[in-house]
């Protein structure tokens, strides 16, 4: 289904694919704060040859009619609060509803699956899309409404 805008210089339809994808990038473009998780809670690792495929697990656009909802599964980084990098991921999501002319969503969900702890390899280097990161679970909800 499709979300449709249509302002003075006609109309444009957009695919829920299309803002799957631009919230995907959102999320990877935040990988100081956060790294996406699947509904399940496994880390999404991001990998050039296989482009986003993999990410999109990660977020779910929903159209109700006229409204869009919008859900988001990830992990934060140790030392950062669930509450600072979901409303910063809220407030970039928000901003490309604004560059594309649509409404913003109606509800934007965070599923946090928990923080990821900050363990270096032997060389004293440590990247967070290291696969020998361990999640430490605590799952938690954040929600934010429009009206």
């Amino acid at each position: 289904m499709a979300v449709i805008t249509r302002n003075e210089y006609g109309i444009v339809a957009i695919n829920n694919a299309v803002l799957e994808k631009l919230i995907v990038d959102d999320m990877l473009s935040l990988s100081s704060y956060l790294i996406p998780c699947s509904r399940k809670g496994a880390l999404l690792h991001h990998r050039i040859w296989n482009g986003l495929g993999d990410m999109l697990k990660a977020v779910n656009v929903e159209i109700r009619g006229r409204d869009i909802y919008v859900d988001v599964n990830f992990a934060v980084l140790s030392g950062i609060s669930y509450q600072e990098a979901a409303d910063v991921l809220f407030r970039k999501v928000e901003e490309d509803f604004e560059i594309l002319c649509l409404d913003k969503p109606r509800g934007i969900s965070a599923h946090i699956m928990g923080t990821v702890s900050d363990q270096k390899d032997g060389r004293g280097k440590s990247s967070p899309f290291d696969r020998k990161k361990s999640l430490i679970p605590g799952e938690r909800v954040l929600t934010k409404t429009n009206d």
